[in-house]
C-alpha cells in the first residue's frame, strides 16, 4: 500500500514538473520567436508532440502561427489555428476567445475583412477572464481597423494598460501597442521606439530601426539573424528608395529585384492561404449542413410514427401549422416593406448629400490614399452614418466597395485613354489610382473587374494592335 501511495505521489510529482516545464517554454517561445526562430519552433514542436495538457498544445499551435507569419507562410498559419480549433472543446471558453482572435487577425491580414469583423463582434468583455493577455489583444485589433483617431489612441492606451508582461504574448504585445501608438502619437515616437529597441528584440528592434533611414543597415543585419519575410519587403523597398536618391543605381536594381521577388513570394502564400479559408469555410457548411439534415431525418421519422397513432390530428396540425406559416411569412413581408420604406434622413438632406457625392466623383478625389468614411462626411457637412447609408441604398454597396470601384474605373479609364498607361508597371499603377500596395490594387480589380491587371492590360494591347 505504502509503495502505491509512494509511487502515485511521484507520479503526480513528475505531471506537475512537466505542466511547470511546458509552461515556461510557451512563454520563453512567444518571445524567442522574435530572437531566435528556428530554436523557438524546434521547443514549440516539443510540447506540440510530447503528451502535454490539451491547453499547451493549443498555445503552441498559435504561437506556431506567429512563426510562419514571420517566415511568410500564411498556409501554415491558417492549418496552425484550424489544427487548434480542431482542439477546442465546450469547457475551453478563454482558449475559445484566443483562437478566435487569431482567426481575426489573419483574416484581416488576408483580406477577409467580413469574416474578421464577424469573430471580432462576438467577444463580449465581461464574459472573458484575464488569462493569456486576451482583452488587449482584443483592443489592439479593434484599434488597428478604427479610423477614427481618438477612438483608436483610447483603444491603444486602454489595451497598453491592461497588459501583463508576465503573461503569455505579453511583451511582444506591448511592442505591437507602441508601434500602433507611434502612428498616431508623432511627439511620443521617440520615446517608444527607444522602449522598442531596449526591448532587445531583434525583429521589433530591426521594425524600429526601418523607421528611420540611417539605421537601415541596422535593420538588414538584425533580419539577416532572425529572418522576417513581412519586414524584408519593407526593407528592400525602402533601401531602393535610399540608393536610388544616392544615384547608387546598381544596389537599387538589386533591392528592385528582391523585394519584386518577395512580393512575388509572399501574394502567392496569400493566394494559397486564401484557397485553404475558402475551403475551410466550405467544408464546416457542409458538415452543418449534415448535422442539420441527420436531425431534419429524425424529425420526420418522429412525425412518421406519431401519424399512425392519429392521421386525423397530423392532418388538422398540419394544416393549422400551414396557415400560421403563411401568417408568419406574410408578416415578415409586411416587416421587411416597411423596413424598405424606413429612411431616417430627410429627403431634401439625402437629394443634397447625392450631388455633393456626385461633384466629389467628378472631382476624382477618390484616388487620395488617405480618404476615409470619416474625412469624406467631414468635407460633404454631414455624419458618418449619413453617409454610409446613403451610399448603401443609392450605390448598392459600402463605402470600402464604393471607393474601390471607383478607383479602378478611374485607372481603366486611363489605360484606354492615355496608351503610356499601359507601359506602367503594376506599383505605378497602384499609386496613380490610391493603392498604398500593388497586391491591394491587383487583389481589388480583379473582384471589380473578374480579371486581374495583367490580363487586362494585355487584352488592351491587343485590341489597340488589331485596330
Amino acid at each position: 500500500m505504502k509503495i502505491l501511495i509512494i509511487l502515485f505521489l511521484l507520479s503526480a510529482l513528475l505531471q506537475a514538473q512537466s505542466v511547470s516545464r511546458n509552461e515556461k517554454i510557451l512563454q520563453e517561445s512567444s518571445e524567442l520567436i522574435y530572437e531566435n526562430l528556428q530554436e523557438a519552433q524546434r521547443l514549440l514542436s516539443f510540447v506540440n508532440h510530447s503528451n502535454s495538457e490539451k491547453e499547451h498544445r493549443i498555445l503552441s499551435l498559435l504561437i506556431l502561427a506567429d512563426a510562419s507569419y514571420l517566415k511568410g507562410d500564411f498556409v501554415a498559419v491558417m492549418n496552425y489555428i484550424y489544427h487548434a480549433q480542431e482542439l477546442l472543446d465546450e469547457k475551453d471558453s478563454d482558449l475559445k476567445f484566443l483562437v478566435e482572435i487569431y482567426l481575426s487577425k489573419y483574416y484581416r491580414i488576408l483580406g477577409f475583412q467580413d469574416l474578421s469583423n464577424d469573430y471580432l463582434g462576438r467577444f463580449n468583455q465581461k464574459e472573458i477572464l484575464s488569462n493569456y493577455n486576451i482583452k488587449p489583444q482584443i483592443l489592439l485589433e479593434k484599434a488597428i481597423r478604427s479610423d477614427n483617431s481618438n477612438e483608436k489612441l483610447k483603444l491603444l492606451n486602454l489595451g497598453f494598460n491592461q497588459l501583463d508582461t508576465t503573461k503569455i504574448f505579453g511583451n511582444s504585445l506591448k511592442n505591437e501597442f507602441r508601434f500602433q501608438l507611434i502612428e498616431i502619437s508623432q511627439d511620443s515616437s521617440e520615446k517608444y521606439l527607444k522602449e522598442i529597441i531596449d526591448s532587445k528584440s531583434k525583429i521589433f528592434s530591426a521594425r524600429a530601426y526601418l523607421q528611420n533611414e540611417n539605421y537601415l543597415m541596422k535593420a538588414d543585419s538584425l533580419l539577416k539573424l532572425n529572418p522576417d519575410v513581412i519586414l524584408q519587403l519593407e526593407l528592400h523597398e525602402k533601401l531602393a528608395k535610399y540608393y536610388l536618391k544616392s544615384n547608387q543605381k546598381d544596389l537599387y536594381k538589386q533591392n528592385i529585384l528582391e523585394r519584386n521577388e518577395l512580393e512575388n513570394i509572399i501574394d502567392q502564400s496569400k493566394i494559397k492561404a486564401r484557397d485553404l479559408v475558402i475551403s475551410h469555410i466550405e467544408n464546416q457548411r457542409k458538415e452543418e449542413k449534415s448535422v442539420f439534415e441527420n436531425y431534419l431525418f429524425w424529425i420526420l421519422t418522429v412525425l412518421v410514427l406519431l401519424s399512425l397513432y392519429g392521421v386525423f390530428y397530423y392532418l388538422k396540425t398540419k394544416r393549422d401549422y400551414k396557415r400560421f406559416l403563411a401568417i408568419m411569412q406574410k408578416n415578415q413581408e409586411e416587416q421587411r416593406e416597411k423596413l424598405g420604406k424606413t429612411n431616417s434622413i430627410p429627403e431634401k438632406t439625402e437629394q443634397l448629400l447625392l450631388k455633393k457625392l456626385e461633384k466629389f466623383e467628378q472631382s476624382q478625389k477618390f484616388i487620395q490614399p488617405d480618404i476615409s468614411l470619416t474625412n469624406l462626411a467631414k468635407s460633404l457637412d454631414t455624419n458618418t452614418k449619413y453617409l454610409s447609408d446613403i451610399i448603401n441604398r443609392n450605390k448598392g454597396c459600402n463605402f470600402n466597395q464604393y471607393i474601390n470601384e471607383h478607383r479602378i474605373n478611374y485607372i481603366i479609364e486611363k489605360m484606354k485613354s492615355e496608351p503610356k498607361y499601359l507601359n506602367y508597371k503594376m506599383f505605378y499603377l497602384a499609386q496613380e489610382c490610391g493603392f498604398s500596395s500593388q497586391s491591394s490594387f491587383s487583389t481589388v480589380f480583379k473582384s471589380v473587374t473578374g480579371i486581374s491587371p495583367l490580363s487586362f492590360i494585355k487584352f488592351l494591347k491587343n485590341e489597340r494592335k488589331a485596330d
